[in-house]
């Protein structure tokens, strides 16, 4: 090992460090989870930011292993959460809700805000919002959305993130193209009348919840929006996603004909 090379260009003496060695996935994966983060896409380097997700807070994170090795709190969630009221409004606007009180101090306490989707007021519990990791709620219109026009839900993945998105849209509205440009790849999509779609994606969502499968993506990764309604793709696979999908169109048409749905 020259100096120039662990001086200058910071390569570091040890080649486990210096992220210079390759290590088996499966080694690094178990390693990192034993430091508290789940891996959520393949491992690339000891220095190269890895999308994980803390088995604590349930919050998504994108550490280095070399830093998660040398930190006590490899989340910066789990470091800063209980004291830090930047950090817990960053985690409500991520589940979609906005803050109109100062941080109450505690975790348990509740918590008066805004749902940023419909503009209602809600008494939130930051800890619930930390484990539920959305707000969803079936009267919202986003993005323009108008229940009395024809609509689509759709399922997309996106694989360098490892997560996956329901969501519905408008004939005509161009929201999934949104998707599509920030990487985002159709996997299905069925027309729906616009209140059955509603109906459609809470039945997905609520699915999700009670399955307990926390937010595959933050905010930031979404600039378009839509983050709240994401599940990592290590939590539920494709198949399941597909039966998630055929199950609530089926349920949601199967109460429009006046029926009762299966589930």
């Amino acid at each position: 090992m020259w100096y120039s090379s662990v001086v200058y260009a910071g390569n570091g003496a040890c080649d486990y460090c210096s992220g210079s060695r390759e290590l088996p996935d499966a080694d690094t994966r178990a390693e990192l989870l034993a430091l508290g983060l789940e891996a959520l896409v393949p491992y690339r380097g000891s220095n190269v930011k890895w999308r994980s997700r803390c088995t604590a807070c349930k919050k998504v994170v994108d550490p280095t292993l070399c830093n998660a090795r040398k930190t006590k709190y490899p989340c910066r969630y789990c470091a800063q959460r209980a004291t830090d009221p930047d950090v817990a409004v960053e985690i409500m606007k991520e589940a979609g809700l906005r803050p109109l009180a100062p941080f109450p101090g505690s975790v348990k306490a509740g918590w008066k805000a805004e749902h940023i989707a419909c503009g209602k007021q809600v008494d939130a519990v930051l800890d619930k919002v930390i484990q539920r990791r959305r707000a969803s709620c079936i009267h919202c219109v986003r993005y323009g959305f108008k229940p009395g026009l024809p609509a689509f839900l759709y399922l997309m993945v996106h694989i360098a993130l490892g997560a996956a998105k329901v969501g519905i849209c408008n004939e005509g509205s161009g929201r999934i193209r949104d998707h599509e440009r920030n990487g985002w790849k159709q996997v299905l999509i069925s027309p729906l009348p616009g209140y059955h779609a509603m109906r459609a994606e809470q039945h997905v969502l609520d699915r999700w919840l009670l399955l307990d499968l926390p937010q595959g993506v933050s905010r930031l990764d979404m600039p378009q929006g839509g983050w709240t309604e994401t599940v990592a793709l290590c939590d539920h696979t494709l198949p399941k996603l597909r039966k998630d999908f055929h199950t609530a169109v089926a349920a949601t048409l199967e109460v429009g004909r006046g029926g009762h749905s299966k589930e």
